[in-house]
C-alpha cells in the first residue's frame, strides 16, 4: 500500500496533536491569532518583556493570553500557539493554579511535560502535513523503500543487499538535492525552526516513516 495515501489512524497519537487537528478543522485556520480571537480569549501584545516571551492566565475566570511584541514575527506566531496549546491543553491545570510558569524559553528540557505537549500543539497547527510531506517528495520515498523491499530477495549475501540498498538510497538524494533542510522549511512557512522538528515528531506519531533531512543544530531557544 502506498504510504503516502494511505488513511492514518490517530489511535495512539498524543492528545496535543488530536487537539490541534481538531481547532485547525473547527476554526478552517492554522493561524493561532484568529484562533484566539475566535475563542474570545484576550490577548495581549506588548513590549515590556524582555526575557520573558509569552504567558497563559485565567483571571477572574477570563483566559488571558500575552505575547513578545519585541521578537520577531515568526516566533510571535510560534509563542501564541504554544500559548493557545497551554489554553486548550492545560485549563483545568491553571485554574487550579491561577498561571502556569512563564515562558521564558520554549524548548528546554526542563520544561517539562506541559510545555513539551504545548510545542507539539503549536508544531501541528502552524504546519500541515502537506507542508512537509510535499518538499520532502515523500511520495518518491516510499516508493524508494518499496523497490528497496521488492528487490531484498534476490540478493543472496547480506553485503550485496547493504550495497544495493546504499546504491538505491544514493540515487534518491541525488535525485532530490532541493530535499530542504528544517531551517529552510522554518523559513519558507514562517515557523520557529524547532516547531518543524516537533512537526516531524508529529508525523511519526501519525505514522508516517519520514526520510532523513539536514537537521538545524540542536541548541534551544533562549532570550536574554
Amino acid at each position: 500500500m502506498d504510504c503516502f495515501r494511505r488513511q492514518h489512524s490517530l489511535y495512539g497519537v498524543p492528545a496535543p496533536i488530536r487537539r490541534a487537528m481538531e481547532a485547525a478543522e473547527r476554526y478552517k485556520s492554522r493561524d493561532p491569532f484568529e484562533i484566539i480571537e475566535r475563542r474570545r480569549i484576550k490577548l495581549h501584545m506588548t513590549c515590556r518583556f524582555t526575557d520573558l516571551l509569552g504567558y497563559f492566565i485565567i483571571k477572574t475566570k477570563v483566559q488571558h493570553i500575552g505575547v513578545n511584541a519585541n521578537v520577531p514575527y515568526a516566533l510571535q506566531r510560534t509563542v501564541a500557539a504554544h500559548e493557545l496549546g497551554h489554553a486548550l491543553l492545560h485549563f483545568l491545570e491553571v485554574m487550579q493554579r491561577g498561571s502556569l510558569q512563564d515562558d521564558t524559553m520554549l524548548y528546554s528540557i526542563a520544561g517539562g511535560k506541559m510545555e513539551n505537549e504545548a510545542n507539539l500543539f503549536a508544531g501541528e497547527l502552524l504546519l500541515a502535513d502537506e507542508d512537509i510531506l510535499t518538499p520532502c517528495h515523500y511520495d518518491s520515498y516510499c516508493e524508494t523503500k518499496e523497490e528497496i523491499r521488492e528487490q531484498a530477495a534476490h540478493y543472496r549475501t547480506k553485503r550485496d543487499k547493504q550495497l544495493f540498498e546504499e546504491e538505491t538510497w544514493r540515487d534518491f538524494f541525488m535525485e532530490h538535492p532541493d530535499l530542504p533542510s528544517y531551517d529552510e522549511l522554518a523559513h519558507e512557512h514562517g515557523v520557529d525552526v524547532h516547531l518543524v522538528e516537533f512537526k516531524f515528531l508529529s508525523l511519526q506519531y501519525k505514522g508516517y516513516d519520514m526520510p532523513n533531512i539536514p537537521e538545524t543544530k540542536n541548541d534551544f531557544l533562549r532570550r536574554g
